[in-house]
């Protein structure tokens, strides 16, 4: 895992290869908030996203843990495809895709929801978010004392689902997820977006940034396929280069601005 800057022979490769931009939103674009309603991108990296998207040859995913209709909101950005829960939903620039998830197995989440709801919101600093696909407890915000407790409360809860195989568990930077085991993630939706597309393999190249370790199994599906950036230095990545952080991911998506108008 190297530092991504200075790009050297990447360069030519970014200005002349279709580009296929996948990026996640929470880490990445946005900075980290204390809840999931703060999370928002600067004008400047808005303006970036529009001028990318305007460029001949580019197309501009942004793939997030996010529930679809949540994202969307707070990007703000109109013309590109947005991947939410993970990938389950993806829809734009003439995508759309929703995973088929059975009415059990709909009920099993929305129990969990209640329950995990019922136990945990008390506790300060807490919030449990119900993504329509599945239930995330945020705990950025609690006191450090209670984190062993909230950890403990969400997998005892979640444990007759979790052996169940009906859900998988997700961690996620200070929060927890409960998805649908249905065997998707990131990787398995940047493919499926990729399989729609035309492309010429010597003539594309896949970029995709992501700050968490739920962007790791992108991170292994496209190791010979692609540029793949992880946000922050992680010893364990899976990731080609890293960067330090959303600062630098805005740097380096405006010197794909520029090599291309050049």
């Amino acid at each position: 895992m190297r530092y991504l800057f200075p790009l050297g022979r990447l360069k030519r490769k970014l200005k002349t290869k279709r580009l296929f931009l996948f990026l996640d939103y929470d880490g990445t674009l946005a900075k980290i908030a204390g809840s999931p309603s703060g999370a928002f991108i600067d004008n400047r990296l808005k303006g970036l996203l529009r001028k990318l998207r305007g460029l001949p040859r580019c197309r501009v995913t942004i793939i997030s843990g996010r529930e679809l209709k949540d994202v969307k909101k707070m990007a703000q950005v109109e013309g590109i495809t947005y991947a939410g829960n993970h990938g389950l939903q993806i829809q734009g620039a003439g995508l759309k895709f929703s995973i088929h998830i059975n009415p059990d197995l709909k009920s099993a989440i929305r129990s969990l929801y209640t329950q995990l709801r019922r136990s945990l919101s008390h506790i300060k600093g807490v919030f449990v978010e119900d993504k329509g696909f599945g239930v995330a407890v945020h705990y950025r915000q609690a006191e450090k004392s209670s984190v062993s407790r909230v950890r403990a409360l969400f997998r005892r809860i979640a444990h007759p689902c979790l052996s169940s195989g009906k859900i998988v568990l997700r961690q996620a930077k200070m929060a927890l997820e409960a998805m649908p085991g249905l065997g998707w993630n990131k990787a398995k939706a940047v493919l499926w977006i990729l399989s729609k597309e035309v492309l010429a393999s010597r003539d594309t190249l896949v970029v995709y940034i992501g700050d968490d370790d739920t962007d790791e199994d992108a991170f292994k599906a496209l190791k010979d396929k692609g540029l793949t950036i992880r946000v922050g230095k992680h010893k364990g990545s899976s990731a080609h280069y890293y960067l330090r952080n959303t600062q630098e991911v805005a740097g380096f998506l405006g010197s794909i601005v520029e090599l291309r108008k050049a």
